[in-house]
């Protein structure tokens, strides 16, 4: 996750961040990335041949008044391909 708009500005490897989520969440719920860069918490709206990543689990599941929701960022080094 990029802490700015500039590449100089760093990117978070693991921790807590507020993000735009696509879809309802519920806390704890393990969140997804797909080569499109959205995220959510199922597999099941990407297409075939998505490359989908595990990216962490969910702490808030309603978003706030910027339309974010509280993550632990944690991404996993595996990925499948959907078929």
């Amino acid at each position: 996750i990029s802490l700015g708009t500039k590449s100089y500005q760093g990117m978070l490897l693991r921790g807590f961040a507020n993000i735009n989520r696509d879809g309802d969440v519920t806390i704890g719920q393990a969140l997804f990335a797909g080569d499109s860069g959205r995220v959510t918490g199922s597999v099941d709206g990407f297409g075939n041949g998505d490359i989908i990543r595990h990216m962490g689990y969910a702490l808030s599941a309603s978003a706030d008044s910027t339309g974010e929701i509280q993550i632990y960022f944690n991404p996993d080094n595996t990925w499948i391909e959907k078929g």
